[in-house]
């Protein structure tokens, strides 16, 4: 969005972000309930170097997967064996 505007483009992000690339915020609190919060993944092969807040959410993802075998879910899960998940 900062790279480009010109584009009619918008996001929903942390306030944060609009300040590190110096972007107005439209809107703040658009959530439809009070414990609604945005998270964002980060999936790659490399490790990003970020300092992010560590806190004591818990947090459910789902995944649709294209059949009811064993394969696609444990080629899924595996990248994330030892890195804490409980």
């Amino acid at each position: 969005m900062a790279e480009h505007p010109e584009k009619n483009f918008a996001a929903i992000a942390p306030r944060t972000a609009a300040a590190e690339y110096g972007l107005k915020v439209a809107a703040s609190d658009i959530q439809e309930m009070e414990e609604n919060y945005t998270r964002f993944w980060i999936l790659g092969h490399e490790v990003p170097e970020l300092e992010l807040a560590k806190t004591g959410d818990k947090q459910t993802l789902a995944l649709t997967l294209p059949d009811n075998l064993p394969g696609p879910s444990i080629r899924l899960c595996r990248p994330l064996l030892g890195v804490g998940l409980t």
